[in-house]
């Protein structure tokens, strides 16, 4: 298994960020990578589909499930169920830590075997992703 961890500060409370976060909707306000995305159902077992563009601009999907929720801990998981991604047996944790001064850090990392690509080569597009991510949620909420 591959393990990949990406943390970043945004400085914006706790709160916010994890509002954004935990409704697992709208994805792609903070991840230009995703074109749309649509959730069905709520809460555990809510599936996402996230409409991304291939390198020929051709749409694919990436369907995600809602694995584990905690409000109080301001964390969740998720595993990817279908990909264009070179990989499998993706889930990952996002977490969001409360640094008081209305700031906070979001943890993203995830686990999974790389499929038809070199293990470096997978991480890194993941770190790349994840980093994008959190520069985006704080794009998103600094105006």
């Amino acid at each position: 298994m591959t393990n990949v961890t990406v943390k970043g500060t945004i400085n914006v409370p706790a709160d916010f960020i994890w509002k954004t976060l935990s409704s697992f909707r709208d994805v792609e306000k903070y991840i230009p990578l995703i074109k749309t995305s649509t959730v069905e159902g709520s809460g555990v077992g809510a599936k996402r589909t996230c409409i991304i563009l291939n390198q020929s601009g051709k749409e694919e999907k990436i369907k995600e499930e809602l694995k584990s929720f905690d409000n109080d801990s301001k964390t969740f998981s998720y595993s990817i169920t279908s990909s264009p991604l070179p990989l499998v047996n993706y889930l990952s944790t996002v977490k969001v830590k409360d640094l008081g001064n209305e700031k906070c850090e979001v943890e993203w990392s995830s686990t999974f075997e790389p499929k038809g690509m070199a293990e470096e080569e997978v991480a890194k597009m993941m770190n790349d992703i994840y980093v994008t991510a959190i520069d985006g949620l704080k794009k998103l909420h600094s105006g």
